[in-house]
């Protein structure tokens, strides 16, 4: 399984969107992998990322 989401920053003055993404896993109790691909062009894996 596959999911993709964007976090994106503030889009007004004072303003921030919430920085958190939340996934469905269905029966299972950890990710396998979660990647992350940072506006610097760095990416950041994470393997068996428990549930919570």
């Amino acid at each position: 399984m596959s999911q993709i989401e964007e976090v994106r920053g503030g889009s007004g003055y004072a303003s921030q969107n919430d920085p958190r993404v939340i996934f469905g896993l269905g029966k299972k109790n950890r990710a396998e992998l979660i990647e992350i691909r940072w506006p610097s062009g760095k990416i950041q894996k994470l393997k068996n990322v428990p549930a919570k």
